[in-house]
């Protein structure tokens, strides 16, 4: 699983968008779910991060493809909002 991989599915994926009832934030090639405002979800251009706060920040995907499994698990049990839900598990089931 590639950081672009990622980027790529839940920017062609309905469930993300409002007609849909999701929620996602492009700003560049940067995309936040569901939005800028904590807790997100930050797809950089080579990393992904779990963002609880300003100041707590789990990186799941680091620079470099350094997957954290055990990060992505612990989000996934951390986190209610339904859209980082579903792409986590989506991240998830690409392991």
């Amino acid at each position: 699983m590639s950081v672009d991989q990622v980027q790529k599915w839940v920017l062609s994926n309905d469930y993300f968008t409002p007609d849909f009832g999701g929620s996602r934030e492009e700003q560049g090639r940067e995309v936040f779910v569901p939005s800028t405002k904590y807790p997100h979800i930050h797809i950089g251009a080579d990393y992904i991060v779990f963002s609880k706060s300003k100041t707590n920040h789990s990186y799941l995907i680091e620079t470099g493809g350094i997957i954290r499994q055990g990060r992505i698990a612990t989000a996934l049990m951390d986190v209610a909002d339904l859209n980082m839900k579903q792409l986590l598990r989506y991240m998830s089931s690409q392991l």
